[in-house]
């Protein structure tokens, strides 16, 4: 079996889901996959290739490797071959497959980095060849067993190959186990020389390895993992700084079960922001994915809608900027004035310059936290007003949210009515967040998002998100008005100035199964916030199972000499700017960046069991 790895394709995005002038409720519709689908390698074969060995030192022995922060996600060094030659690998939980950019790849981009020469350098280079049926004619040939991987922007070739491969101190020989990428239709922007795949492993089943369901030969892609025998591992992420890979780590208590069969899953029963409960998944069913390989959290659109209206209604910044541009936007529509994109429906006889508004927006924005002292309620995790009476918050917050739509409906009845849903409010602030940011602590004054989840052994979890993992700063050209005097004459013009800006690490995706239910995606922000354990078992669904430690609990450390070292001033000493603990406290040196357009799974089409 095989997993199929998804990229971003740029060129399908909708228009910049930051540009600072759209009006409009717009949560980031990103579609374009990133990884992920199991499939069946099935040829008509007539032998199969070597039994796996396994080269390496001790089993017992926990040792690791460093994850370089690439933003987007994280890479591992892996070194291929004899002599080695290394590559930077996607660590990905995502999928199970150990996949390198091969030299015979004449359609891979230089830009994507090194390729693997093992067929002219590597001396336990192996390609295995098979009698392969003709499907027109019935007659068997040689070839190298094949595999065409179907992306969301375009398909990949690979061939299935053997050789030498480590990992820090682990070290596996990969019969039949290594993907050499040697054509590619993708669109794929950046540095890309392969993956390697973390993935849940599927536990062997009565069907014996040698037939497929119609009972023809198949072969199996063994994972690194499997073959190296590595049953445990760990990942966690620094901020500006390299975080850990673990391998062959020690036992986790208070182990979440995997719910899936294809993926780490868990069951998702909903979601806290403060004092706050947003009712996501009480009515059906819901599951969430932890994934190293995705840059945000993503699920269903309507349920971020929900999150974002209920965040702006417990954030007091975000609370008044909205009572605030209300009363301008009321002010605007009195005079006969609609600002295009707050409403479906024309309630004046003009429209307002949106330049105009996004003035208005900016100076609310600059102004947002006069007259307000924010203090946090713990170690940074809720905020509070002083003297706000946080049980009220959380009673007209749920009032608010939940009678939007009946109050908007009412109130879009006579002239002069508009609608402006908090959620807007909270995007248009983060994206004028340099006007106020640059001496606030967001830890302590925006309330953190807590995430519910459980195993299939019934095991509970309430996974906590910060304001510093969940808010990301962006830079970007935003379209400033301005007016030239030409010969006289004076001109409304515009230039590019390059922006910072704000932005919440969620992405609505619409996945959803019969026995599942909707899908959410943990990305990046989790593995900020937590070291993820996985433990693959040995052969029972039932040790097939997760668990997430604190980073102020067990510090994320950095992997030094092939052992890792929980020593914060170490991650501060890598870290750009030398700040404490590897991250500032105040401004949008305190945040996480997005440089590039995110990565994103597509599930469609998987069967979850």
């Amino acid at each position: 079996w095989l997993k199929t790895v998804l990229f971003t394709n740029y060129s399908h995005h909708p228009p910049d889901v930051f540009a600072a002038s759209a009006i409009r409720l717009r949560i980031m519709y990103l579609r374009l996959p990133w990884l992920l689908s199991m499939v069946f390698l099935q040829a008509h074969l007539l032998f199969i290739g070597h039994s796996i060995s396994v080269k390496g030192g001790r089993q017992d022995e926990q040792t690791c490797a460093p994850l370089s922060n690439q933003e987007l996600y994280s890479s591992v060094k892996v070194s291929i071959g004899d002599p080695a030659q290394t590559f930077d690998l996607v660590a990905d939980t995502g999928s199970d497959s150990c996949i390198v950019k091969d030299c015979t790849c004449n359609q891979c981009p230089a830009e994507w980095g090194g390729c693997f020469n093992g067929r002219k350098s590597s001396k336990s280079f192996k390609l295995p060849m098979f009698l392969v049926k003709e499907a027109e004619t019935d007659t068997p040939r040689e070839a190298p067993a094949s595999m065409v991987m179907s992306f969301g922007s375009g398909d990949i070739s690979t061939q299935v190959a053997s050789d030498q491969v480590q990992l820090g101190a682990v070290q596996a020989y990969m019969e039949n186990g290594l993907l050499l990428m040697v054509d590619h239709g993708i669109n794929l922007k950046g540095h890309f020389e392969g993956i390697l795949g973390l993935g849940r492993p599927v536990v062997k089943t009565e069907k014996t390895e040698s037939e497929s369901h119609d009972g023809k030969p198949k072969i199996k892609v063994p994972s690194f993992l499997e073959t190296a025998g590595v049953r445990r591992f760990s990942m966690c992420f620094n901020h500006n700084a390299d975080g850990t890979l673990g391998l062959k780590t020690v036992p986790r208590e208070n182990l979440l079960t995997s719910t899936g069969k294809v993926h780490w899953s868990l069951n998702f029963h909903g979601l806290s922001i403060g004092e706050l409960k947003v009712d996501l998944c009480s009515s059906s069913k819901c599951s969430v994915i932890p994934d190293s390989g995705t840059t945000l959290f993503s699920g269903p659109e309507a349920q971020i809608a929900s999150i974002y209206e209920a965040l702006c209604l417990s954030w007091q910044r975000c609370r008044q900027t909205h009572t605030k541009l209300r009363a301008e936007m009321q002010r605007l529509s009195e005079e006969g004035v609609e600002v295009e994109g707050t409403s479906e429906r024309k309630v004046g006889l003009l429209e307002s310059n949106p330049d105009e508004f996004l003035d208005i927006v900016s100076n609310l924005a600059a102004r947002s936290g006069e007259g307000v002292a924010f203090a946090a309620e713990g170690p940074g995790w809720t905020s509070q007003a002083t003297g706000f009476d946080t049980a009220k918050l959380a009673r007209d917050a749920s009032q608010n949210l939940h009678g939007a739509t009946q109050s908007s409906e009412s109130d879009s009845e006579g002239p002069g009515s508009f609608e402006l849903p908090p959620a807007l409010t909270l995007q248009l602030l983060l994206e004028h967040c340099e006007q106020w940011i640059e001496k606030v602590d967001i830890n302590k004054e925006m309330p953190a998002l807590s995430f519910y989840v459980s195993g299939a052994n019934g095991n509970k979890q309430e996974v906590k998100i910060s304001p510093y993992n969940y808010v990301l700063s962006k830079r970007m050209d935003v379209e400033v008005p301005s007016i030239r005097n030409v010969f006289g004459f004076k001109l409304n013009t515009k230039h590019l100035e390059r922006k910072k800006i704000c932005t919440m690490a969620f992405t609505p995706t619409d996945y959803s199964t019969i026995t599942d239910g909707q899908i959410w995606i943990m990305g990046t922000p989790l593995f900020y916030e937590y070291t993820a354990h996985y433990d693959r078992g040995s052969g029972s669904e039932d040790q097939v199972a997760m668990a997430f430690t604190r980073q102020d609990q067990e510090e994320c450390g950095q992997c030094k000499g092939m052992k890792i070292v929980r020593s914060q001033s170490l991650i501060a000493e890598a870290a750009e700017g030398g700040a404490e603990g590897g991250r500032a406290k105040i401004g949008m040196a305190s945040l996480n960046v997005l440089s590039h357009q995110p990565i994103v799974r597509n599930l469609t089409g998987l069967k979850f069991i």
